[in-house]
């Protein structure tokens, strides 16, 4: 008889010691870091990439598992202003990466009400887990910069267009123009 007591106090302490690692966020979900890599957090604007897991509560299935795609998902962290003009605030997702460094894992857990469960076609659902891993952030002053050079790069292609374009109509060949055997003009634009 006592060798059964044992075994069930420690799986108690167990389960009793995982509710109280259990934070709460902003908006009430609950979630639990399990690696901490004590890196820099996001700040508004920065896009976190991450792998994540999305299970049911109770059930050993797996609905969504974002390591079947090629690319990794990624959300822009918005500010509190964005975040309150949101169509759903509060979205678990977005606030467990707000509080997450690159190497950090944790999940989070997004309570559903009886509507929400029959849309997604799991009607005796009453909680989604998401388990996430970050594997990446880029900062906001990082995707301006892309954005920048990417407009910069489709300004100079149109130009060249332009003026590939404006020669011929002048009746001039433009420079950089190659000829094939065969009469036709053409123009290599470089990336």
């Amino acid at each position: 008889m006592k060798m059964y007591f044992l075994p069930a106090l420690g799986l108690l302490f167990l389960l009793s010691g995982c509710k109280e690692d259990m934070k709460t966020t902003k908006s009430g979900h609950q979630y639990k870091i399990h690696v901490d890599a004590e890196g820099e957090l996001p700040q508004p604007g920065d896009v976190v990439y991450f792998h994540a897991t999305i299970r049911q509560d109770g059930k050993d299935s797996v609905l969504f598992d974002s390591r079947s795609y090629p690319d990794l998902p990624n959300i822009q962290i918005p500010s509190e202003e964005e975040a309150a003009k949101q169509e759903t605030p509060g979205n678990p997702m977005v606030e467990l990466l707000a509080l997450l460094s690159v190497g950090d894992s944790a999940t989070v857990i997004h309570k559903l009400d009886t509507a929400t469960a029959l849309q997604m076609g799991i009607p005796d659902a009453k909680e989604l887990h998401y388990d996430v891993v970050v594997k990446q952030m880029k900062k906001k002053s990082e995707i301006d910069a892309e954005q920048e050079a990417a407009q910069q790069q489709a300004k100079a292609v149109a130009d060249q267009i332009t003026a590939f374009a404006e020669a011929f109509t002048g009746g001039k060949t433009p420079a950089g123009v190659q000829q094939s055997q065969s009469g036709l003009q053409y123009l290599i634009v470089d990336k």
